[in-house]
């Protein structure tokens, strides 16, 4: 029995857009069909789909790190951006209570509100770097070398 996976649907019954990447030039989308940069047009691999990943992931090492980057990337972002969120709110619950209090209680509780609107976001983005740094386990395999480093410049093709 294999895994199961979860596909968000649309009302028309078509997957909701995942990442989609170019396989000249690694640059990701998340939607189209063709990549924007590359000339001539190339078309964009959704790595959502099974036949994708059975194609193009498995031979292709550095694609398959790319993606596992970038999935890494966004996750640090969402995660970042709740620790931000939740570190205000529980802040300015704090600072609420505080005024209700008088004396060392207030200023205690206003110093603990300015805390965890600091500490809640700093630890979600030390949280959120560790998530990047396992997603990109596979780019530690070797050391990246000078030859690794590809520049384009306008106008240029990409391979």
């Amino acid at each position: 029995m294999g895994r199961r996976r979860l596909l968000r649907r649309r009302l028309d019954g078509r997957s909701a857009p995942m990442i989609k990447i170019c396989p000249r030039c690694r640059r990701t989308f998340s939607g189209g069909t063709t990549c924007l940069r590359c000339q001539p047009e190339v078309a964009l691999l959704d790595v959502a789909e099974p036949a994708v990943r059975r194609a193009f992931l498995r031979g292709d090492g550095e694609l398959r790190t790319t993606i596992r980057t970038y999935y890494g990337a966004r996750s640090a972002m969402l995660l970042q951006f709740v620790g931000i969120l939740f570190g205000l709110a529980a802040g300015f619950a704090l600072v609420r209570k505080a005024f209700s209090l008088v004396g060392w209680p207030r200023w205690s509780l206003t110093f603990a509100a300015a805390l965890a609107a600091m500490v809640i976001p700093l630890a979600t983005a030390f949280i959120g770097a560790s998530v990047v740094h396992r997603f990109s386990r596979s780019c530690r395999n070797r050391p990246l070398r000078a030859a690794d480093i590809r520049v384009v410049r306008r106008g240029e093709d990409s391979d």
